[in-house]
């Protein structure tokens, strides 16, 4: 299959100001055509909805599913993904932006090294503050997957993985809001290869109004060094054992 089906589901909740449609736009843009763009409204209070509507209009590829009320985004994940057809899986934030060659580059790299599930990317971190753009920096990923054990959000928002992830890992863990994508990449790392694409694909937005800040602490408070060690005893891909046996044996404090 040449040209497989990529699905990206976009969760949003009152996105009307947090750059929405830039985010839509910015998977519009892509130079690998064939996808389906899933945005799940997760009950709204703003245009979120009228505003998708306008996009639902100039592009069939769009497909809106709303929530009644606000049920979180693990949920709302739950819910685009369970709506999903794509042989190749991923999902976006409505703050962040892909560059155009983003899902090429990764069907790609997914392609070529048909042994690997997943495949994750650099990404470029804009700051603002009061919706004011104030810098940006360049961030790389880490090369061993099993350093999600000690770094959290190593995946960060740009990465792609096939359908079969999906039926072996299951649903976003909905006891986990705010760390739901940590959690879900520790099981993919326990059961599935992982491989880093060192190449600038993604705009991660970092802003005083975005949940990023509130997330990194969320994360280490429902990750106990306990319940690491857990996760990591399972772990099938482990390209530096003993390195990260010593990083957790120092996560043990």
């Amino acid at each position: 299959m040449n040209d497989p089906l990529i699905s990206i589901v976009l969760p949003t909740y009152n996105g009307e100001n947090s750059g929405l449609d830039a985010s839509i736009e910015s998977c519009l843009n892509q130079t690998y055509r064939n996808f389906e763009l899933i945005i799940v409204n997760d009950g709204s209070t703003d245009r979120t909805e009228e505003i998708v509507r306008e996009w639902l209009d100039k592009d069939e590829r769009i497909k809106l599913i709303n929530h009644g009320v606000n049920k979180n985004l693990p949920t709302a994940l739950n819910t685009g993904f369970a709506a999903a057809k794509g042989d190749y899986l991923t999902w976006t934030s409505d703050d962040n932006q892909y560059k155009p060659k983003a899902l090429q580059r990764m069907l790609e790299t997914l392609q070529e090294n048909p042994d690997v599930d997943m495949v994750y990317c650099d990404y470029e971190k804009v700051v603002t503050m009061e919706q004011d753009f104030i810098g940006h920096g360049t961030r790389g990923i880490v090369d061993d997957p099993g350093e999600l054990i000690n770094f959290g959000g190593v995946v960060c928002g740009c990465f792609l993985y096939k359908k079969e992830v999906r039926e072996l890992v299951g649903d976003y863990n909905t006891d986990y809001f705010m760390a739901e994508d940590y959690e879900y990449w520790l099981r993919v790392a326990a059961n599935c290869k992982m491989q880093p694409l060192h190449e600038i694909l993604y705009y991660y937005t970092y802003s005083d109004s975005c949940m990023s800040a509130a997330r990194a602490h969320k994360v280490w408070e429902l990750f106990n060094p306990m319940l690491r060690m857990q996760y990591a005893k399972t772990w099938k891909y482990y390209s530096r054992p003993k390195r990260s046996a010593k990083y957790l044996e120092n996560a043990m404090i």
